[in-house]
């Protein structure tokens, strides 16, 4: 499909008040056509039966065609190796959460072994988008009691907003799966005190830990000073 064709056809499904919601929390300097994740999904299932070919499309134009792009090369690539390759150049040059995250949500993967590999390289990628995919495929993939000492070792400071925000939305995910664990972490570790305090702010969230365990990580809260 050409690309013009392809935007003509994502702005017949335009929602200009679901466009305008995106613009607000996705914080993106890419376009967006307010395409609701129903009708985009009806899309994507339509040219993969069509078998569309996505890679001459531009990347980072709308966000709508890289949610597209992402889902359509997942599916195109065969092996696991070719698709972590092609999400480390696809994010390199993105500038939001939500395109990094939809990347993350349709990439399922069990081999811990191979899932290490590319998270450690992404975790020290310069590229910030690149560095919050490693943290957040880690959290939709390998959250398992038997993988957190491995996945601890990663985790180092980072100076971007998402990729903190990635960092303990993974923190809290690892504590519902191993308290004991994740609470050592917590104790001792190499990140900063607002990635620390949001971790424990997301844990406080959850509805599957207890009021006293709640009350108990409060001790674990830093004094800000990053």
């Amino acid at each position: 499909m050409e690309y013009q064709k392809l935007i003509d056809l994502l702005f017949t499904q335009r929602d200009e008040k679901y466009s305008e919601f995106n613009k607000k929390i996705v914080n993106t300097q890419i376009k967006i056509v307010g395409v609701r994740s129903p009708a985009l999904g009806k899309i994507i299932k339509q040219l993969k039966k069509d078998n569309v070919d996505p890679s001459a499309w531009k990347w980072h134009d709308y966000l709508e065609v890289d949610f597209l792009i992402a889902s359509m090369m997942l599916s195109h690539l065969k092996t696991v190796e070719e698709k972590y390759a092609f999400i480390g150049e696809f994010l390199k040059e993105t500038d939001n959460w939500a395109v990094v995250d939809s990347l993350s949500g349709g990439f399922s993967i069990s081999d811990f072994s191979i899932g290490l590999k590319w998270i450690k390289k992404f975790s020290v990628s310069k590229y910030p988008f690149v560095r919050r995919f490693a943290y957040v495929h880690a959290l939709n993939n390998f959250a398992q009691k038997e993988n957190l000492s491995e996945i601890f070792k990663v985790m180092k400071p980072d100076e971007h907003y998402y990729v903190r925000m990635g960092q303990a939305w993974l923190l809290a995910e690892c504590f519902l799966e191993d308290p004991v664990a994740t609470e050592a972490f917590l104790k001792e570790n190499p990140l900063d005190d607002w990635t620390i305090n949001k971790a424990i702010s997301k844990i406080h969230d959850s509805f599957r830990v207890s009021s006293e365990t709640k009350e108990y990580l409060k001790k674990y809260r830093r004094s800000r000073k990053s």
